[in-house]
């Protein structure tokens, strides 16, 4: 399987974490893209295809984008963006079969080429396996510098056929008590769809 973290034009690191089923939270909006459906926040809106679309001309070696989405305050944040990768042989299986020990071998690798990639620029980063309304994905959860105050950056990498939907969800570490909670059900949200 293949896993990384790709920058893109928005800011955004490719980065996730539980989930159960059932319908969209209260005051949450469902959305669809191709493929993929999201309930999000309240005051979360999901950017205009045209928009998507003119990004993702520059984003093409990353992967496809299949939603932008930004938060209500005035500076657009929390910003998330979904996208799908190629990942042969990424399953949904082999990530629940994982063992602890499997686990933290692949979030050393992570660490290791972020810190190689950005000169270890990269703060408390943490990885786990966890359960979504679209099967098993791998999380991180991580503080980015952004030359501004610091951004924490929560990412799951899902397994779906020979792709991946990896879906980021960034805001600043200083709103994590505002953002966290909602920034998770959104990702628990995540299901495919038409």
């Amino acid at each position: 399987m293949r896993y990384g973290v790709s920058v893109i034009a928005t800011g955004l690191i490719v980065a996730g974490l539980w989930c159960s089923a059932g319908a969209a939270p209260a005051g949450f909006t469902e959305q669809k893209a191709e493929g993929v459906i999201v309930d999000l926040p309240p005051g979360w809106r999901a950017a205009p295809k045209e928009f998507l679309a003119r990004v993702q001309e520059g984003q093409a070696a990353a992967g496809k984008i299949l939603m932008l989405v930004q938060g209500p305050d005035k500076n657009g944040l929390p910003k998330a963006v979904l996208m799908e990768r190629e990942d042969p042989g990424a399953t949904s299986e082999k990530i629940d079969a994982m063992s602890d020990s499997d686990l933290k071998l692949w979030c050393d690798t992570l660490k290791s080429n972020l810190r190689g990639r950005t000169g270890g620029k990269f703060e408390d980063v943490r990885c786990e396996k966890s359960q979504t309304r679209a099967g098993y994905a791998l999380g991180t959860r991580m503080i980015v510098p952004s030359g501004g105050p610091d951004m924490l950056t929560l990412t799951w990498t899902i397994p779906h056929g020979d792709t991946s939907l990896v879906a980021t969800v960034m805001f600043p570490k200083s709103d994590e008590e505002k953002y966290l909670a909602p920034a998770r059900e959104m990702l628990q949200s995540i299901r495919f769809g038409r």
